[in-house]
């Protein structure tokens, strides 16, 4: 009998973390562990989980302090029991300080806390509880042997207690094929282009300035940036400054953007912070030349000069000479594209990433295989 688990996110929308929910909670359905879906806010990954016949429950969370959390708890812990929940498992920094310490008075029920990203990118007043989560959690996971290493010697947490699985790309979905534009860039004869939630620590202003030192090498130059988030309006003043407001395409969110790396010949990923960068893992799959920051857990992803090209965390300088680089070699853009490709196929399946969730999952509980809670 398939042993009931149930991840938990603030939504079902955009972020790479809603993603690697999502994609978890589908992959596991049907085998060992029958998976049970949190989220706060919803998002249009929820028709997915439950055509996959993943039961989706909506919690009524409007803030982590208060009567809101502890009417929340109260209704988690029921859902819990109502449904014999085993394992208890986050996905985000802010389900995590919510579900961890609302499990506690769930006896026999394992707590596991994600860490995706570092805590420069958590709001300070969180910090300190956040770090208390990740001692009192049963165990955590994390995307990049870069945020264990970090874990474990910033917050003390012992290293035995953190697993590493790192995130996994749906390779069907993003694939190589042809270049095939958007119609707005149907003139383009190259694309420079990101999709990201566009928060400040995604540095995408840095992409702007040097998107604008490089337009007069190649007039014929566009950049694609798609996404939503609070620095939508911040980046399109900042391009409209440098001038280049009508070389520049600010695309909305969308569900499927596969289409959207199917129109980008370099993609770039200048995050000051970053923990694992699904948005790498697809444009790499796809076959885009990835042009990425060395921060957090990319160079676990991207191999400079064989599966990409690296440069140093914001350095302008830098990015601006391996974007020349990369736009001056078409051979060097296609055997990058395709190494990348094959990279991921074979090392970073959603596969690959559901069989790691299930080894550490079945370390946590009883069963045949389990094990006793020191697997990483």
């Amino acid at each position: 009998m398939a042993i009931p688990v149930l991840l938990m996110a603030r939504s079902l929308g955009e972020g790479g973390s809603e993603r690697q929910l999502v994609q978890t909670a589908t992959g596991l359905a049907g085998g060992r562990f029958q998976p049970h879906v949190v989220s706060v806010a919803g998002g249009f990954s929820e028709e997915v989980l439950r055509r996959a016949g993943i039961p989706v429950w909506r919690l009524p969370l409007r803030s982590l302090t208060g009567w809101s959390a502890i009417q929340s708890a109260r209704r988690l812990r029921h859902y819990i029991r109502r449904h014999s929940i085993r394992l208890v498992h986050p996905f985000d920094y802010a389900l995590t300080l919510f579900g961890v310490f609302a499990t506690q008075l769930r006896p026999g029920v394992i707590t596991l806390a994600s860490q995706r990203c570092f805590f420069d990118v958590v709001p300070a007043k969180y910090r300190a509880l956040l770090r208390l989560a990740l001692r009192v959690a049963d165990g955590v996971v994390v995307n990049s042997r870069a945020l264990r290493q970090y874990i474990s010697e910033v917050h003390a947490v012992p290293p035995e207690r953190i697993h590493v699985c790192h995130n996994g790309v749906d390779t069907e979905r993003f694939r190589p094929g042809p270049r095939r534009r958007l119609p707005e860039l149907r003139g383009a004869g190259l694309v420079v282009g990101t999709v990201a939630v566009l928060r400040p620590e995604k540095n995408l202003g840095l992409l702007l300035r040097a998107f604008a030192g490089l337009l007069g090498e190649r007039p014929d130059l566009r950049l694609l940036i798609a996404g939503g988030g609070p620095e939508r309006e911040p980046l399109e003043r900042q391009s409209a400054q440098l001038g280049i407001a009508g070389r520049v395409l600010f695309h909305p969110p969308v569900a499927d953007v596969a289409p959207l790396l199917r129109s980008i010949d370099i993609f770039v990923h200048p995050s000051l912070s970053e923990g694992f960068p699904n948005a790498v893992m697809e444009a790499m799959a796809s076959g885009c030349c990835v042009v990425a920051t060395d921060a957090g857990g990319c160079p676990e992803l991207v191999t400079h000069e064989r599966t990409g090209l690296l440069f140093a965390n914001n350095d302008l300088g830098e990015l601006t000479n391996q974007l020349r680089r990369a736009m001056g070699d078409e051979g060097l853009r296609r055997a990058l594209g395709e190494a990348a490709a094959q990279h991921i196929r074979e090392h970073f399946s959603l596969e690959r990433m559901v069989r790691r969730m299930e080894e550490i999952y079945e370390n946590y509980l009883p069963g045949p295989t389990a094990g006793s809670g020191s697997l990483r």
